[in-house]
């Protein structure tokens, strides 16, 4: 009786910790898909040719349960820009002028 007053309440610590580590990487994956739209939206509304774009984001969760910790991760993100038919163009006028 005595080990499963002593054990119950580490094991229930235990998994809230491991769901609430769970929660840290979904959000961490929530933020690379953010990232990732809004990078993609950067290329959808440029104009350009040719650039290099950067986004960044973050996730953070405080870990309550078994150990208590404050986890947080840093993302950055970096896209190219290509509209080729510009560059193509440009290709095509520089061959002509040959």
């Amino acid at each position: 009786m005595v080990e499963a007053a002593m054990v119950l309440p580490i094991l229930i610590l235990v998994i809230l910790s491991m769901i609430l580590v769970t929660l840290f990487y979904y959000r961490t994956l929530e933020s690379q898909v953010i990232v990732h739209e809004k990078l993609i939206q950067k290329d959808l509304d440029s104009n350009k040719s040719f650039a290099v774009v950067h986004e960044e984001g973050a996730a953070e969760v405080d870990l309550r349960g078994a150990v208590t910790e404050h986890w947080s991760a840093s993302l950055k993100g970096k896209h190219y820009i290509y509209h080729m038919a510009p560059l193509i163009r440009l290709g095509r006028m520089i061959d002509d002028v040959e």
